[in-house]
């Protein structure tokens, strides 16, 4: 009953400014592409920089651990939501949600807050500046689609949660061994 009302709430609240609207759907639509984009960038900056050798190899394998990480969340996010379907808000709830999107019943866990709480926990375990603004970037994009209507906050929490874990097991099987 709290997931609905929270998730009314914040509906209501966006739905009715122009502005908080188009900043919700940029969050929810668009943000990601953008957290991605930076992401390689920063990863792949050793490779253009003709860093030495044992800095690329230290950086091709973390961007392998970053991409493994973030596949492995989004895939198993959305193998879970085949195996266990469950209706988006604007489904259960019968309004029109400010983002549409092509599965009503694919709500739980969130493949976005899985992948980009992957993403950011991945690389918060390598740089703690920088991954929390990916952190942070992954509770607004998070957020955002609550507020347009597509997911009930349970399901980013429950993203979250998988993704962070998922990042953290990776993490330990990506470890580099002590010498």
């Amino acid at each position: 009953m709290i997931d609905q009302q929270s998730l009314i709430a914040l509906n209501e609240f966006v739905s009715g400014n122009a502005t908080l609207s188009f900043l919700a759907v940029f969050c929810a639509h668009w943000l990601p592409y953008l957290l991605v984009a930076a992401a390689l960038a920063i990863e792949c900056a050793p490779f253009f920089r003709g860093e030495g050798r044992r800095r690329l190899q230290d950086s091709a394998r973390y961007l392998f651990e970053l991409l493994s990480t973030v596949l492995a969340a989004g895939l198993l996010a959305e193998l879970w939501k085949l195996t266990y379907p469950s209706a988006r808000p604007f489904f259960d709830l019968s309004f029109t949600p400010l983002v549409l999107v092509d599965d009503p019943l694919g709500a739980f866990p969130s493949s976005h807050a899985s992948v980009f709480a992957a993403l950011g926990m991945t690389m918060y375990l390598r740089n703690k500046k920088t991954g929390a603004w990916f952190l942070a970037g992954a509770l607004v994009v998070g957020l955002a689609r609550v507020a347009v209507g597509i997911h009930y906050p349970i399901d980013i929490l429950a993203g979250f949660l998988f993704g962070g874990a998922l990042a953290l097991l990776f993490h330990g099987l990506f470890a580099n061994p002590k010498k």
